[in-house]
């Protein structure tokens, strides 16, 4: 860690985030889920939070702190759709900020639809993004109308392993079938309680049900 995290009530971010995690858990058991199967690092190497192509997910101490519950709850069910999304294998040859703010305006209008958490201030957003694919919302241009890359910065890694080595195919088609595994898992836990909110079943469905990607049709 560096100085600047040390500084930083670490344990006390901890203890939020775990509190957070357990009340998604509770409350919007799809999402909680789907934390609880990311593995998180706290660290300064990203100014705000990101999920890695791999499925790790990282937050920066700093930016969480001053987040209340609501908007911690928000905030790894934001990342952790990335993940459920395969936002980062999808991006392909796309400019990573323009396919962050699409993928951001997917993720956020589900997550406000869902009444998940509390929407962060500095997002962007687009009502109905949720009916769309991300490929769908893409702009070469879009910059997040000044926010920047989703408002809350770039926080979908690049498709690559831990050591900056692009991924290839058939690891990347690996990391998508799990990725598909973990949310079909996390839609059943949710529907198994009566908390599967429709905006995801609809996605889950497509998931399940079709052959060729969702997101390509």
């Amino acid at each position: 860690m560096t100085a600047t995290i040390e500084h930083t009530a670490l344990e006390e971010v901890q203890r939020k985030v775990n509190k957070a995690k357990s009340l998604l858990f509770l409350d919007h058991p799809f999402f909680g889920t789907a934390c609880c199967k990311r593995p998180i690092i706290y660290t300064d190497a990203v100014p705000t939070a990101g999920m890695s192509g791999t499925g790790q997910m990282y937050l920066n101490p700093e930016f969480v702190a001053p987040l209340n519950n609501n908007q911690i709850q928000f905030l790894l069910a934001h990342e952790a759709m990335h993940y459920m999304l395969s936002h980062a294998t999808r991006r392909k040859n796309r400019k990573a900020q323009a396919w962050n703010v699409a993928a951001d305006k997917v993720i956020n209008d589900t997550l406000i639809e869902a009444g998940v958490g509390t929407f962060i201030d500095g997002g962007v957003t687009l009502d109905g993004a949720r009916d769309m694919a991300t490929e769908e919302l893409y702009d070469e241009n879009d910059d997040g109308g000044g926010n920047g890359p989703g408002g809350i910065g770039g926080d979908i890694g690049d498709p690559t392993d831990e050591d900056g080595n692009p991924l290839d195919e058939a690891t990347i088609n690996q990391i998508e079938a799990q990725a598909k595994v973990d949310t079909i898992q996390s839609a059943k836990a949710a529907k198994a309680v009566g908390k599967l909110p429709a905006c995801i079943e609809r996605i889950v469905d497509e998931i399940v049900n079709v052959t060729t990607p969702w997101y390509d049709i």
